[in-house]
């Protein structure tokens, strides 16, 4: 697929939004430090905003994975397509809660309930985060509301962590915002954030960091918006691209061209 001479072993971009090849960017950084900040004060609520595409699943990702090192019982769920069973049966399973999936809202409810002092005796820490919340019915979101309130004025209250598009924080309802103790912005990546991330990306599987002309890495900037998941499918198609005209690597006009046909086919999606 690619030159040999680029010492390519697989795909760059193949895996980008996964938290192993995970790239460290300012803002990014700067997030997580936030996210940790909001669970160790044991504060009530975060919202984490971004437009969509920013990372915002791959962070929650990573706070959960610090959260669950630190010794926090913490869970993570995408609200996408969520109804109240399913919301209240998943996160039941995912606490160990003293109920079945069959049971009812009530018994669900109660279940939750318990867990959340059983943990607050036991002084263990509880952190939800959660997903796409602009995409769950209004009910489901009452519910999380209710669950915020369950053990709030403990010292070891959970920690809830909204994640959501950035043009949807309004919509949410204005009771979950009041409650909201931290706000958190993803930025768009600049140049040297696209860049590091390209480099950070080519090293990881063999290539050279050079594969990438500084003119193309500023093409790429301005053309993904500085938005991670647009910045890795330029990245990889304008590497295709390059490699089918026998470039030894990626030049501005290349970018350009991967652009216009991404652009004539409507191929970004958020």
């Amino acid at each position: 697929m690619f030159p040999e001479e680029w010492g390519l072993r697989e795909s760059p971009f193949r895996f980008a939004g996964s938290s192993q090849h995970y790239f460290p960017s300012a803002t990014h950084v700067e997030v997580l430090a936030r996210m940790d900040f909001l669970a160790e004060s044991h504060s009530l609520v975060g919202v984490l905003a971004g437009p969509a595409g920013s990372g915002k699943s791959l962070l929650l990702e990573i706070a959960h994975q610090h959260l669950m090192l630190g010794g926090d019982e913490a869970v993570r769920m995408n609200l996408t397509g969520m109804d109240t069973p399913m919301f209240l049966g998943e996160l039941a399973a995912h606490l160990c809660a003293a109920c079945e999936p069959e049971d009812s809202t009530y018994v669900q409810w109660r279940a939750l309930s318990d867990r959340f002092i059983q943990n607050r005796y036991q002084r263990i820490h509880t952190s939800i985060l959660l997903d796409d919340v602009e995409a769950a019915p209004p009910e489901v979101l009452r519910y999380v509301q209710q669950l915020i309130h369950i053990d709030q004025d403990s010292k070891t209250a959970p920690t809830f962590l909204l994640a959501c598009r950035t043009d949807a924080v309004e919509r949410l309802d204005r009771r979950l915002l009041e409650l909201c103790d931290l706000r958190m912005q993803i930025d768009p990546w600049n140049e040297s954030d696209v860049g590091g991330y390209l480099e950070h990306c080519l090293t990881q599987v063999g290539g050279s960091v050079s594969l990438f002309a500084p003119e193309a890495v500023t093409e790429i900037t301005n053309v993904s918006g500085g938005i991670v998941r647009r910045v890795a499918r330029i990245a990889e198609l304008s590497l295709l691209a390059a490699a089918g005209r026998s470039l030894s690597r990626v030049d501005r006009e290349t970018v350009c061209s991967v652009q216009q046909e991404l652009s004539g086919v409507g191929t970004f999606l958020s």
